[in-house]
């Protein structure tokens, strides 16, 4: 990442979105973020935290550290500062032409506003990872995973390795074990949809080929993701 000043700026011919920052001064020197506000031609986003969150914690590190750096040219409680040839890089974001408000409110806190353009990039590219807006079927892997192997996998592997022991299983452990499956039948076929999509969508990016072609068992039920 780089934020650095350009020698000269082009402004678009097409409507560029706008990313404003809200932030408010603490007793501990730092800020805390009020909220972001992503502007689009078509539509206005607004994103608060449910806590009280630090600057630091907000949005990620070099992010963060060219906030600090355009607050850094602030010499007074109230000012209005244009910062033109600002320009931050990094990876999908881009920001450039930094604009912004001091203010001291009538409750003594200090407030600041800063705004961007926003070339490429969106509030993913800005916020932290664990921030939750980096969803969608990267983000559940996780759990997906986790859940195959404690609900789906693991019940298996130990049935398969009783009977490859010798290990006769009784009435009761194989009724447990069965049982205990078939009432997962749906979650089971709701993830195995949610492997499907995720693989397509890799295979699409990716251009990956030769990846198998699923189809889920018929049942009496079925899950339909959209």
């Amino acid at each position: 990442m780089n934020a650095s000043a350009v020698d000269f700026y082009e402004e678009p011919k097409t409507k560029l979105a706008r990313l404003m920052i809200h932030l408010e001064a603490n007793d501990a020197g730092g800020c805390t973020v009020r909220y972001c506000e992503l502007q689009r031609e078509m539509f206005k986003n607004r994103t608060s935290f449910t806590e009280t969150t630090q600057l630091e914690d907000a949005f990620t590190p070099n992010v963060a550290a060219s906030i600090h750096d355009c607050l850094s040219r602030l010499s007074q409680e109230n000012e209005v500062l244009s910062l033109n040839t600002f320009c931050h890089s990094d990876g999908n974001l881009t920001l450039t032409k930094a604009h912004v408000i001091a203010r001291k409110a009538k409750d003594g806190v200090q407030r600041y506003m800063l705004r961007f353009n926003l070339n490429s990039g969106g509030l993913p590219d800005v916020l932290q990872p664990n921030s939750g807006l980096t969803g969608g079927l990267d983000g559940m892997t996780e759990q997906l995973s986790y859940d195959l192997l404690s609900d789906i996998c693991m019940p298996m592997l130990d049935v398969v390795t009783a009977l490859d022991l010798g290990l006769d299983l009784d009435a009761d452990s194989q009724n447990s074990v069965t049982n205990s499956l078939r009432k997962s039948a749906m979650d089971i076929q709701f993830q195995i949809e949610l492997i499907k999509r995720f693989l397509r969508s890799h295979q699409d990016n990716d251009n990956i080929e030769g990846l198998p072609t699923f189809q889920a068992l018929p049942s009496a039920q079925s899950v339909c993701i959209h």
